[in-house]
This record gives C-alpha cells, sequence and structure tokens, in this order.
C-alpha cells in the first residue's frame, strides 16, 4: 500500500497523518498526530517556537503510531497564507480544430498573464468552466474542436512567506516537502457531496482564530476570504465580561447550548484554580449570541461580495472548530442565514469530527491524484493529464 504523509497546519492546531487506501479505496490511518500551539492570527503566527514545537510533537506522534519515519510530507496552507482569484482567456485559432492539452496549459498561461502578485507563488489552478465556440461546458469532452476556445480557472496563491517559515522547521526535522495544498480548497472538495459538486455550495470553516468563507463550484474553489475572528473570540468575551481567565471561559463556553431559554437562570461552573463560581446564565447567553451574530453579520457581508447569485436553496456547510462544534451551532447558523445548513462530513477512520476535516480534505486530495479513473469527468484521461499540470 502507497501511504501518504500530510501536516496541516491550522489556526491554533496541527495535524499529521499518515495513510493510504485499503480494501475497496477506503481510506486507512496508520499513524496521527495532534497538537496545540499559541496559534495563528491575522496571516501571523503569534509564537514561531510554539509552532515548530507542536510540528515536532505531531510528527513524532504519527511515525511513532505507524512505527515509519516520513521523509517526504504535503503541507496543508491555512486561510491566512492562501489567496483565490478566478481569471479567464480565449484563444483564436485560423480554423476549428481539435483541442489538445497544450492549447489548455496556453490558456491558463494567459489567464495569469496580468496578474503579478509579489511575495506570493502559484499554488493550484483548476478549470470552472470552458466554452467551445461560445458554447458553454463543465468540461471538454475528449477529441473537443473549436474555433475559439474560452476558459475560466480558479486560481490559489501561496504567501511565500510561510513557504520559508515551514520549509525551516521540516529541514530540521530531516523530511523534504512534497508540495503544498491550499486546505481550504482540499477540505471542500471533501464534504461537499458529489451530487452537489456541479452546483455552487458555500463552505465556511470557523477555526480558533479565522473564518474561512468559500463557494465551490464544478470542484473548483472560485471565491475564499478569510475573516479574522474565530472561535477563540467566544471565550475572550467571556473572559473580559465577567473576568474569568480564557480557559474557564473556554469551558464555560462549551457548555452553552444555543437556541436554549436561559431567562433567569444561573449555574455553577468548576473554575481552573479549584473551587466553584455562579453566574446568571442569562449574562453569558447574550455574550455568546452577541458575538455569533457579529460574525455571521461578516460572513453575509462576505457572501454579498461573491461573484454569484446565492439563492435560498445553496447549502451551506459548517466546519472547523468554532461554532459547528458548539451545541445548537448549527441551528442558530441556519436561523440567522436563512440557509439549509449541515455539519456533516464523509466518515474518517480517526478523530471524526469537524476540526479534523482540513487535515483529511488535505491527505484525500494527496491520495486521489494518483487514484485511477472513477467516472467522473475530472478523472478522465485527457482531465487528468491537466489536472496534472494544474497541481506541479
Amino acid at each position: 500500500m502507497a501511504l501518504e504523509a500530510i501536516l496541516d497546519i491550522g489556526s491554533s492546531k496541527v495535524v499529521c497523518l499518515i495513510a493510504g487506501h485499503g480494501q475497496e479505496n477506503r481510506l486507512e490511518v496508520h499513524g496521527m498526530g495532534y497538537s496545540e500551539y499559541k496559534g495563528l492570527r491575522r496571516g501571523a503566527f503569534l509564537d514561531p517556537r510554539s509552532l515548530r514545537e507542536a510540528i515536532m510533537t505531531t510528527l513524532d506522534q504519527a511515525q511513532t503510531e505507524a512505527r515509519r519515519g516520513i521523509r517526504q510530507i504535503s503541507i496543508g496552507v491555512p486561510g491566512p497564507y492562501v489567496m483565490t482569484q478566478c481569471r479567464k482567456a480565449e484563444i483564436f485559432f485560423e480554423a476549428p480544430q481539435e483541442v489538445t492539452g497544450e492549447d489548455v496549459d496556453a490558456l491558463i498561461a494567459y489567464s495569469l498573464e496580468n496578474d503579478d502578485f509579489p511575495g506570493y507563488t502559484r499554488l493550484h489552478s483548476v478549470p470552472v468552466s470552458f466554452k467551445l465556440d461560445g458554447v458553454s461546458s463543465a468540461y471538454l469532452p475528449n477529441n473537443a474542436k473549436a474555433r475559439v476556445l474560452e476558459g475560466l480557472f480558479a486560481h490559489s496563491f501561496l504567501r511565500e512567506e510561510f513557504k520559508e517559515i515551514l520549509a525551516g522547521i521540516l529541514e530540521e526535522a530531516e523530511i523534504d516537502i512534497d508540495c503544498f495544498v491550499d486546505s481550504f480548497f482540499a477540505e471542500s472538495l471533501l464534504i461537499v457531496p458529489a451530487a452537489r459538486k456541479r452546483d455552487d455550495s458555500i463552505v465556511v470553516d470557523m477555526g480558533y482564530y479565522h473564518t474561512d468563507v468559500g463557494i465551490l463550484r464544478n470542484s473548483a474553489l472560485i471565491y475564499h476570504k478569510t475573516l479574522p475572528v474565530g472561535g477563540a473570540h467566544f471565550a475572550s468575551d467571556i473572559s473580559q465580561v465577567i473576568g474569568v481567565s480564557l480557559d474557564d471561559a473556554e469551558a464555560i463556553k462549551r457548555r452553552h447550548v444555543f437556541g436554549l431559554d436561559y431567562t433567569h437562570r444561573s449555574d455553577n461552573y468548576r473554575m481552573e484554580a479549584g473551587g466553584s463560581e455562579s453566574y446568571d446564565y442569562e449574562i453569558i447567553q447574550n455574550i455568546l449570541e452577541a458575538r455569533a451574530d457579529e460574525i455571521i453579520d461578516l460572513i453575509i457581508a462576505e457572501l454579498q461580495q461573491a461573484p454569484v447569485d446565492i439563492s435560498d436553496d445553496t447549502p451551506l456547510i459548517l466546519c472547523g472548530g468554532g461554532i459547528a462544534m458548539m451545541r445548537g451551532g448549527r441551528e442558530f447558523v441556519q436561523s440567522k442565514l436563512g440557509l439549509t445548513v449541515s455539519t456533516e462530513m464523509p466518515p474518517m477512520p480517526r478523530r471524526n469530527s469537524a476540526n479534523t476535516t482540513s487535515a483529511y480534505g488535505v491527505m484525500v486530495y494527496q491520495l486521489d491524484r494518483n487514484l485511477p479513473a472513477r467516472g467522473d469527468w475530472k478523472d478522465s484521461p485527457f482531465m487528468q493529464s491537466v489536472l496534472r499540470f494544474f497541481t506541479k
């Protein structure tokens, strides 16, 4: 069994997976590491030493469990270090002719021609749609012919600063970096159901310090923005208003259930330093729901900027370690947005929870790049050759 190793860097945690496809193409995890660190806030690591220690711990855990060393690894890049752009391009031929992989390569190059992003390098380029002589198509059929070929491509770019930081840490661990993967893109591919992949789906991943908002269409991430708010802000608000430590505030947050009536109710909380304190829970409810309302308003504002028309039947998938893991969080978000919100993800063998979705997304993405055709249009031999170029 061919195994892959991935290291996914979240806003407050690091996950390492050593896994491969077993019988019936099922994912088998041979080793897993999980470690928290000081965090990534507003596009910068709060404590690089904490990040390094978390990565080393996580790598050691995964290698020890798998009973094998890692020589090469793929890195999942968090949202603040990724930029997403959609660009169009067209090619005119003198006469109708068969479209080749070289023509698609040229389209990609043309779509990038006027873009210059200092400090960034390209991660992925994925086709959103094509036009052959003005006729729209979600894919390029084999032996397709046209006089005018148009394409819309979703490009992801990596901030080189992240690459340099990770390269330094992994060099110390004597591990080579295979490639970098946009974690949010890979996560979106994993959790959006196959039946929905050609249509628009909204994905919201609320991490500890930031929230990613994106739209997946035709297996391409056509829109992606990162908001500088996340699950940590709930605990921070509680800590500041009622005067408890962040750890105590985090414990209080986890006990909250959105949608319950806490009027005239107080509750006792065991404090980290010992003993317990009683608090009016209606105050806690007001604190948490005010912050949740603010974050949802920010999400709505981002979606209004997206280059798509969002209808009432556009589904939203909620993941990450923030409100998705708070009881009643899905229903609260659904009531505020007026959209169908789900928190379901495909079953995974270990730590099958919303805050490990991106790590599994990166792993499945890497493994699926090497799979033979499975019937989907992007798995045709022609499109595989194109996608291999995209993910170099």
